[in-house]
């Protein structure tokens, strides 16, 4: 199994191979080697197109960029560069908050920290 293969499958949840390879947009065939993480007929790890990565993303609403690191295909400095595009939305998200929600998230932080 590959990484990006695993994250696939749970993103599909209990939605049928078909389905979810219908509201992607591909074969239920191709979604399948995909989860499995390598090619049945030369045992070589897959490798989907970028394209086939944003039509992924869409379809499970889930980071396209996250999809590119798990499909190995994304450098280190655009790693970088899309880890500090995060933290800054995040940090944009923290400051939209009234003061209550941010002292919850303060809080929540705290709690966390504490816990390592």
């Amino acid at each position: 199994m590959s990484e990006l293969g695993d994250l696939l499958r749970d993103l599909r949840g209990k939605e049928s191979l078909r389905e979810a390879a219908e509201r992607i947009g591909i074969s239920h065939t191709y979604l399948s080697i995909l989860e499995k993480g390598n090619d049945l007929r030369s045992k070589k790890p897959i490798k989907p197109t970028s394209d086939t990565l944003k039509l992924l993303s869409k379809a499970y609403q889930y980071p396209y960029e996250i999809l590119l690191e798990k499909a190995d295909i994304i450098d280190e400095d655009l790693k970088l560069k899309l880890e500090d595009q995060h933290k800054m939305k995040l940090l944009k998200d923290f400051e939209s908050l009234d003061e209550e929600g941010q002292k919850i998230i303060t809080h929540m932080i705290e709690r966390l920290k504490k816990n390592d």
